[in-house]
């Protein structure tokens, strides 16, 4: 199965973090299996890439984040979207639904 190109993965990762941010708050782990179970392997989520992505949108003020423990007494940081989160989300899903119609 062919992957996405790099420019378009970048992008689908930014809108799938959205979406599910939007549906529940997560941490970085469980948002790399969902993208790539959603994407059905097409998008690849490098850690590497979605940590940094994760923590800019943090400083931007688009995510809130607390720490959780784990059942195994380990922290994660789980991550939800801000008011501001979710009027971007609404608006990248506009602008998405313009440039899909010119894609036609």
């Amino acid at each position: 199965m062919e992957k996405l190109s790099k420019e378009l993965q970048t992008y689908a990762i930014v809108g799938l973090v959205f979406k599910y941010l939007k549906e529940s708050p997560s941490y970085g782990y469980k948002l790399i299996k969902d993208i790539e179970k959603e994407s059905g392997g097409l998008v690849q989520v490098e850690e590497g890439y979605l940590y940094p992505l994760l923590d800019k949108m943090r400083k931007q003020g688009l995510l809130n984040s607390s720490w959780e423990s784990t059942s195994g007494n380990q922290k994660r940081k789980v991550y939800s979207l801000s008011n501001a989160g979710i009027n971007k989300y609404h608006a990248l899903v506009s602008d998405f639904e313009k440039v899909k119609g010119w894609m036609k």
